[in-house]
């Protein structure tokens, strides 16, 4: 499996579980997904674990997908960023913050964009389905 050595590292600084919700069986979500951004796939800092469901799942509101007239759109790395600054757990915001500061790192000695958070266009559908929340 490609990036597995860094998904394992990356899941491992919230000791496997999900930081949205806490759960554990999670994936290694890539904040700056890794077929795009082939610098930053293996970079542990770029990767989080999540819950499949809060990760990625087509047609309803995720960490990598927003809906729009009913087709999924990889959703913007403004609005990741915000989700992961405002809709994870308490407990591993600390280290989320820290993961974000080395990924701007890595952005910037490569020329790779590094945009200021956004709140997700669906962020009202995100909570009213209590995938997040």
């Amino acid at each position: 499996m490609a990036h597995e050595s860094a998904q394992r590292a990356g899941k491992a600084q919230t000791q496997g579980r999900c930081v949205f919700t806490g759960t554990t069986g999670v994936d290694g979500a890539h904040w700056y997904p890794a077929g795009d951004f082939t610098l930053l796939a293996d970079v542990p800092e770029n990767i989080f674990a999540m819950h499949r469901e809060h990760h990625s799942v087509r047609g309803k509101p995720c960490f990598d997908f927003v809906q729009r007239d009913g087709v999924d759109i990889v959703r913007p790395i403004a609005q990741r960023r915000w989700m992961l600054e405002n809709l994870t757990l308490d407990e591993f915001r600390g280290i989320i913050h820290k993961k974000i500061r080395v990924v701007g790192l890595y952005c910037n000695a490569h020329d790779i964009e590094f945009p200021e958070a956004e709140k997700p266009e669906d962020y009202e559908a995100l909570i009213y389905q209590v995938r997040l929340a």
